[in-house]
């Protein structure tokens, strides 16, 4: 420990003993303090390090429980939200029949245009719009880009949900 404060003050052990001796007394007695002080401070430090530590564990177990509650709640909503998605298309196809129904046959024509649209304007969006920004901003071969996002585009377009294609952007991202 001495050796450390000396090489820190100017000198080795063997050196700082030496030239300590040559000095007047006032200045060995300063010197003194210098490391006396340096000591108390690496040692406040340690053990401010080790009560930070201690604190952080306490911590630490009392929000255990609510951590594994919130994991517990976290997982439950998974799963109600994997069912909600396994069950929407026979939601949208109810939708569309009992619209069916109500109205008669010929909203089906309106639907469909409506159908051709929107597809068209996604689809022109995705290839055109998309295939431009990545050539013009990020340099990059529109193609090769398409051909490495594949898998989530069509859970993109399947879906038309943020929510579940988010899963399939982060491996993606992360992947490929």
């Amino acid at each position: 420990m001495h050796s450390e404060h000396a090489d820190a003050l100017g000198g080795s052990k063997c050196q700082s003993r030496a030239a300590v001796v040559g000095l007047p007394q006032h200045v060995r007695h300063r010197r003194r303090e210098v490391v006396l002080i340096a000591r108390e401070q690496r040692t406040a430090v340690e053990h401010e390090g080790l009560v930070a530590d201690a604190a952080d564990n306490r911590q630490i177990a009392r929000t255990q429980g609510l951590r594994d509650l919130l994991q517990g709640i976290y997982e439950v909503v998974i799963v109600v939200l994997g069912f909600a998605m396994a069950i929407a298309p026979y939601g949208v196809a109810g939708l569309i029949f009992a619209t069916t129904f109500k109205l008669g046959l010929p909203v089906l024509g309106s639907l469909g245009y409506y159908l051709v649209v929107v597809l068209g304007g996604l689809l022109f969006h995705q290839f055109v719009v998309l295939g431009l920004l990545v050539s013009v901003f990020a340099r990059y071969s529109p193609l090769l880009f398409f051909a490495k996002i594949r898998g989530l585009m069509v859970t993109a377009f399947s879906t038309s949900s943020s929510n579940a294609t988010l899963p399939t952007t982060m491996r993606t991202a992360t992947e490929e």
